[in-house]
């Protein structure tokens, strides 16, 4: 029986057949697999591609990802009657409330 070499990952540090660790990130749209490795990278500054990641990490990160690019592309929305930073701002320091009941 031949053995079947081994890896281990480089975000989890655990032991997996050493294809395992690639053959799931080739597959991946373009553009997913390159913001994935981004997001990887901001974690594990010196980690590539080329280092692999198992199924598990590459899927969490992977998702982690996509929730990023959601909240990037995201409007944000001020409802009537919300304030915004800039009209807190610019409200006079005697209207600023220090805590529930105080203002200064």
């Amino acid at each position: 029986m031949i053995p079947i070499p081994e890896s281990i990952c480089p975000l989890c540090s655990q032991v997996f057949p050493s294809e395992l660790l690639r053959e799931h990130i080739n597959p991946e749209h373009p553009r997913l697999r390159h913001s994935t490795i981004k997001v990887i990278q901001a974690y594990h500054p010196g980690w590539v591609e080329d280092h692999g990641a198992c199924e598990p990490c590459w899927r969490s990160y992977r998702e982690a990802s996509r929730m990023f690019n959601q909240m990037k592309s995201a409007k944000p929305k001020n409802p009537p009657g919300s304030w915004k930073p800039a009209e807190l701002a610019a409200q006079s320091p005697a209207k600023v409330q220090t805590g529930p009941h105080e203002a200064r």
